[in-house]
Parts: structure tokens; sequence; C-alpha cells
């Protein structure tokens, strides 16, 4: 006679099947999402144009240091530098010596910062959770907000390698409290932010950690931490005769604020990218009692830092996708944690209980990561993009004299050309305070365009006398340049910014009509 099943049981057999089969598409869709990233990264990585309107930019930057002179210099139309801090442009530097100066060596210094990244956030889950589905998860979470950050991760660009030091200073902050550990944390935090300012972040939360839990270890860091700021700040500022701080810490703060920011980037950036994500991180940060205080204090405190500074950041003018990647890495940590910490509970309920917690669990975590999937081919130029920037390159060489484009760094030295200050670069100068320097560099311009000191002028957008307060008609004849479609040879992230208009001096012998 065959053994009675009573439906008690049909039903717990039913939930345990789906319990695993989520549980093993869960594990198998953040896998994927790692995996499409690393794909992507790779498949870009030799591109030898912008894959981002700065990147060439960036390019400059590191062939500037490796020529031996300064970076933070008197605002120029020779050279304007970026508004953040040397180190990835130095570190990039030495692999540029080791490979060439170009974009592959940068974006492969990106690539493994990025790497760094997924090795911390499954390392902080890993230990605090014993889990690995749960860290595996939050690492795939955030390889799923690769767009939604802008596709950053690997560009030739400070933030993956500034995000690597941040995760890596909270990693050694929980997990190795003491005072060797609490000098590599304010190590890696001065290293993230000779990389990145960000990660100024982690200085107040931190402080407030160490002297929670022991108010000498809080006097060792704050100590610490402003000798070595303080020092080098000075230093940084000595060797650039000021303009270090006018341009790390003065224009960036000086910059207007965008108030619509102010909501949407709760609403929009965060909540509505990640709204599982940030559900289950309440819940983590609210589950603890008593003895596991700890936990939840410090990711609370760290939360709250990384949170506000990426939130002020995002609703200065300028800010952009990529100022989310450090919200999104602890959001993901989070997320993880909270995996880790459901199915700790689910052990501990009966057996059809704990299993139905389990398959709801995983469900809700597949939601969160399909709701991320993207594209990976919008990421990826295309051969005729690759067409288009030769095509480009071409012809800057054939044309005689000095050519000025300033919305492409690095790419008019493959034609042999000199690169000037970058557009970006000016702006943040120019969208500054008024001062002598922004009136200044505005003169410069315009003299070197009243006296037609360029053979070419190559733009992505037209300037006008009333926005910009450049006037180039009276000076310069237009020519559109024409592309097989309005998609071809535009960065994939970001502006699309690609050169769009040819200005070839006017002659000055014949009459200029106002139009």
């Amino acid at each position: 006679m065959p053994p009675i099943v009573s439906p008690q049981q049909v039903h717990a057999q039913s939930t345990l099947t789906l319990s695993r089969v989520l549980g093993g598409l869960l594990l198998t869709v953040a896998l994927g999402f790692i995996a499409l990233y690393i794909v992507v990264a790779l498949w870009r990585l030799p591109y030898p144009f912008d894959l981002e309107w700065v990147e060439g930019a960036t390019v400059d930057h590191v062939r500037r240091i490796l020529q031996g002179d300064k970076l933070y210099v008197h605002p120029s139309l020779e050279f304007v530098p970026f508004i953040y801090t040397p180190g990835y442009y130095y570190l990039a530097g030495l692999f540029s010596l080791a490979w060439k100066v170009g974009y592959e060596p940068l974006r492969l210094l990106s690539f493994l910062a990025s790497l760094g990244c997924f090795l911390f956030i499954f390392a902080l889950v890993r230990r605090e959770t014993d889990n690995r589905l749960s860290a595996v998860a939050a690492v795939g979470l955030f390889a799923a907000t690769f767009e939604a950050s802008g596709a950053y991760l690997d560009l030739a660009r400070v933030d993956s390698l500034g995000l690597c030091f941040i995760l890596a200073a909270l990693y050694t902050a929980r997990f190795h409290p003491g005072r060797g550990g609490l000098l590599v944390t304010v190590g890696l935090i001065f290293l993230g932010y000779l990389t990145k300012q960000t990660a100024l972040a982690l200085l107040p939360p931190l402080l407030l950690c160490y002297f929670l839990k022991q108010p000498r270890l809080g006097l060792l860091f704050g100590a610490t931490a402003a000798l070595l700021f303080g020092g080098g700040i000075l230093w940084l500022n000595y060797l650039h005769d000021g303009w270090f701080s006018y341009y790390t810490f003065y224009l960036p703060l000086s910059h207007p604020y965008e108030p619509d920011r102010l909501i949407s980037f709760w609403s929009q950036d965060i909540f509505a990218v990640l709204p599982v994500a940030c559900s289950l991180g309440v819940f983590y940060l609210l589950s603890f009692t008593g003895r596991s205080e700890a936990p939840r204090r410090f990711y609370f405190l760290a939360g709250l830092g990384i949170l506000a500074f990426v939130w002020l950041t995002r609703v200065h003018d300028g800010g952009w996708k990529n100022d989310l990647m450090p919200a999104y890495a602890f959001l993901a940590v989070l997320f993880g944690l909270a995996v880790g910490r459901l199915l700790a509970i689910a052990h501990a309920l009966p057996s059809d209980r704990a299993e139905t917690v389990k398959a709801s669990l995983f469900a809700a975590c597949l939601i969160q990561l399909l709701a991320l999937a993207y594209n990976p081919l919008e990421q990826v130029p295309t051969q005729t993009d690759l067409e288009a920037g030769q095509g480009f390159v071409r012809l800057m060489q054939s044309l005689a004299g000095e050519v000025y484009a300033p919305t492409f760094g690095f790419i008019p030295s493959l034609a042999g050309k000199k690169t000037y200050a970058h557009e970006a670069a000016l702006f943040d100068v120019l969208r500054g305070p008024e001062s002598e320097f922004s009136w200044g560099l505005l003169r410069q311009l315009q003299t070197a365009v009243n006296h037609q000191r360029f053979a070419a002028i190559i733009l992505a957008n037209p300037p006008t006398p009333e926005a910009d307060g450049l006037d180039l008609d009276d000076y310069y004849v237009k020519h559109p340049l024409y592309y097989k479609d309005k998609s071809v040879f535009l960065p994939v992230t970001c502006l699309p910014a690609r050169p769009n208009y040819l200005y070839l001096p006017r002659d000055l012998s014949q009459p200029v009509y106002s139009k």
C-alpha cells in the first residue's frame, strides 16, 4: 500500500522545491549581471575614442603628469584641470608607462578597481552573514546598477577607484576595529580622498563609530585623520601654489544647486531604481536588538554619511549619474545583509514557514534585479562609430595649422594636433563665482577668436554670445558636419557630444553683416 501523504506535506514539498528553484535563479541572475558587465567592459576597453565626453581630457591630465607639468595651475586656454583630486591621474600614469598613453590603460585601471569594488562588497556581506548566496546577490545587484549609474564603472574616470577605496575602508573599519586596523582605515580614506572627494563622507560617521566603541579610539582616529588630511592638503597646496584648494574645494562648493534634485534624488535616483533594496535595507537596520547593536550602528552611520554626501553632490549643477555609484554600492551591501539576515531568521522557523519566507524573499530579489536589466549593445560603440572617429582624425590632419576642439580631449593628438583646456573644465571655472580667473579665461578665448589664432575650430554645439559670452560668427564661418545617422559617433553615455560644426576663419577683408 503506498504511503499516505497529507496535503500539508505536499504543500511543504512544493514550497521547498519553489524556494530552491527561486534561489538558484537568484544566483544565476546575479552571476549573469556580473558576467555581463565584465563582457561589456572588456569589449569596449580598446575603443580608441571617447566612450564618455571627458574621457579624452582625463588622458590629457595623465599626459601632463608624464611630461612633468603640474596639474593645478592658473586657468588658461592651454589647460584647466578638473575639480578632482590627483590620485587617479598619477596611478593611471604608472599604468600608461607600463603600456602606452591613451584610453586603454586608464580603462584597465578603472576596470580592475571595479572588480575590487565587487570583491569588497562580497567580503563585507559574506563575513557579516556567513552566507555566500546573499554576498553574490549583493555583488550582482551592484553590477546590475551599471547602466542606472551612467555606465561609468570601467571608464577612464576617477569614480571606480575612489569607490574601491571607500569600500575597502568600510571593510577594515568594520572587521579590524583595533588600532592597527584604524590606521589602515584612515589611510584608505585618505587614498580615496586623493582619488575623489566623496571619500570624505566616511570621516564623520567612522569618527563617531570609534568614539562610541571606545573614546580613545575616537581620539586616535580624529588625530590621525587631522594630521594626514591636514598635512596632505597643505602639501598639495604648497606644491601647486595654492591652486589645489581652488580647484578641489572652492570651485565645487561654489557651483549652484538644482532645487528640483533635492527631492528627485530620493524619489527617482534612489527609491525608483532600488525599491526592494531600500525596503530590505530599512528592515535590516531595524532588525537588531541587544547584543547585535554594533552592526546596525555601524551601517546606519556609514550609510547616513555616504547617502548625505552623494545627495549634496548630485544636487549640484553638473552632478550626473556617476555620482550615485557610492550610494548604489552601499545599498547593495545593505541588500545582501538583509538577505542574509532573513535567511538566518527563516532557519529558526518551522520548515514549511521557512521555505515560504525563502521563496518570497528570493522572488522579491529577482524582481529587483530583473527591473535593472539593460541592453548591453547600447553601451558598446559600433564599427560605424569607429570609422566616423577615424574620419574625424583624418579631417583634423587635413587642416593646416592649429585646431581648437575643446569638446574632444586627447583625440586631436591622434591627428598630431595640440590639445587645449577641455570644455567641461572651462565650464567649471566660468560657471563659478565671477572673478578675475573666470573673466580672464573668457577674455583669452575671445582674443584667440578675434585674432583668428586657430586655423579651424571644431565644436559639438555652436556658442552664443548671450549664453557663453563668446562671439564666434563674426570671425569664423560655420560648416555643419554630416553623419550617416543621428547616433553615429556619439559617446555611449553622458552628454551626446560629437564634432558637429567646423568653423573656418572668415575673410575679414569682406564686410560682416549682422544676422
